[in-house]
């Protein structure tokens, strides 16, 4: 495990670890998943995954988006963030991993949940050219409509799902076009759901496996949002399966 910082835009400096495999191509390289974050969460929820996926011989590179959580060890706070502000953090982690000098370069693959989801969604679809597939966990494709359902009420809300969010973060959720978002993205895409998720329905996920080009959706059932326990497990052991068929 190696501790990072990753220049961002405006001065923002993301804090990050990186799981690196114990086994390389004969060329010396690994491919490399990079694992975004939900809404006010941070990497620690997520780093567990770091030793199972880097096992598989893949490298594992987790963040924390600036302001995307109160235990982000990259700062900022949530009242400044935004859908947009977390794409610009992702695309400098991006960045940052191409040039990792052993990261296959043509073997990079976009992960997140929740929000990190729908951030990951939003890079892939930006970069095509670099991101080799995306996997998205219970994706919060919900947000922007959301969001736009609040700022058609005539005032801007103050939180959202209980985290205290500032007017950028609703209208910057407000102006995103999903339906383009999963258009604009060819390349492979797996999306793991929960069947109970009460949070992200199910639903998202469905829609976007209709209009993403190449697509695997798999519903885990009685399972709701942030995987627990097996769920847990099995989310990750299907996502390094999905990632090594990529290969």
């Amino acid at each position: 495990m190696i501790r990072l910082e990753i220049p961002a835009p405006d001065g923002r400096l993301l804090k990050g670890l990186l799981f690196d495999p114990d086994t390389y191509g004969n060329d010396g390289k690994y491919p490399l998943v990079i694992f975004s974050h939900g809404l006010g969460a941070s990497f620690k929820d997520i780093r567990h995954h770091g030793p199972g996926i880097a096992e598989s011989g893949i490298a594992c590179l987790f963040f924390d988006f600036y302001g995307g959580g109160d235990l982000s060890e990259s700062g900022g706070s949530m009242k400044d963030m935004s859908v947009l502000t977390e794409k610009e953090d992702l695309l400098a982690v991006l960045d940052f991993a191409l040039s990792l000098p052993r990261t296959d370069i043509s073997r990079i693959f976009l992960m997140g949940e929740s929000q990190g989801g729908l951030v990951s969604a939003m890079c892939a679809a930006g970069r095509p050219c670099h991101v080799k597939g995306l996997l998205l966990w219970y994706p919060a494709f919900s947000i922007p409509g959301t969001c736009r359902a609040l700022l058609e009420k005539g005032s801007c809300p103050e939180d959202l799902f209980g985290f205290p969010l500032g007017e950028r973060y609703f209208r910057d959720a407000a102006s995103l076009d999903t339906e383009k978002i999963c258009r604009d993205y060819p390349g492979p895409v797996f999306l793991i759901h929960g069947e109970e998720d009460l949070l992200v329905p199910v639903s998202c996920s469905e829609k976007a496996a209709l209009l993403y080009r190449d697509s695997t959706l798999e519903i885990i059932p009685g399972a709701g949002h942030d995987f627990e326990g097996a769920d847990s497990v099995h989310a990750r052991q299907a996502s390094v399966s999905f990632m090594k068929r990529c290969l």
